[in-house]
């Protein structure tokens, strides 16, 4: 395949491949001989000029690709929600939740009364967090530790449990555990965006 030819025509700056120099050399003199307007042209800087580049290729590999790691993604979320807290079930957590979490959904969401029945939750909620990476005190650096996806069952967490306490509030949830876990003032306005988003 032939290699286009661009030249910089010196008078305008204008960048012209030979045929397109040739109408603008006929334009002022129609005598000119092709061979003479070729000399004249290759006198010219020659200038390198980018191949014609259409997108649209590109662009449809690029969306089929976000396509599937979205829907990986998906399938992530779907798995967390058919085994969100089925710990719970079990013969070391249940007995305790059978006992306390009629008492705890009367309190104030971290009241001096709630965190004193929490206690009594803990050899249930020791195992519960073990097990259970949607939860920061399952890492050892707590919230530095989690991934997207840990952030995202915590999140729908807190708003499920806040609609099964006294006075349950999901941003007094974000204010009281960004300071329980440390997080940041980004993180914290991040979980914000997002309850006033799904949960206006």
């Amino acid at each position: 395949m032939n290699k286009t030819i661009y030249r910089l025509e010196p008078e305008t700056n204008c960048i012209l491949t030979f045929e397109q120099a040739c109408n603008k050399f006929r334009d002022k003199d129609s005598s000119l001989e092709r061979h003479e307007m070729y000399d004249t042209y290759n006198t010219w800087q020659e200038v390198y000029v980018e191949p014609f580049y259409d997108s649209e290729a590109d662009t449809l590999k690029h969306i089929k690709r976000v396509n599937q790691l979205l829907i990986n993604a998906s399938k992530e979320l779907l798995n967390r929600a058919q085994v969100h807290d089925s710990s719970k079930l079990g013969e070391i957590e249940k007995p305790l939740f059978d006992k306390w979490t009629p008492i705890l959904k009367n309190l104030v969401y971290n009241s001096p009364e709630y965190k004193d029945s929490l206690s009594k939750l803990k050899v249930a909620l020791d195992h519960h967090y073990a097990n259970n990476s949607h939860h920061p005190e399952y890492y050892s650096n707590g919230i530095n530790g989690m991934n997207l996806f840990d952030l995202v069952e915590m999140i729908v967490d807190w708003k499920a449990a806040t609609e099964r306490t006294k006075d349950g509030d999901i941003r007094k949830s974000v204010e009281i555990n960004g300071k329980r876990f440390e997080m940041t003032e980004q993180l914290q306005q991040i979980f914000l965006n997002t309850v006033n988003y799904l949960w206006q």
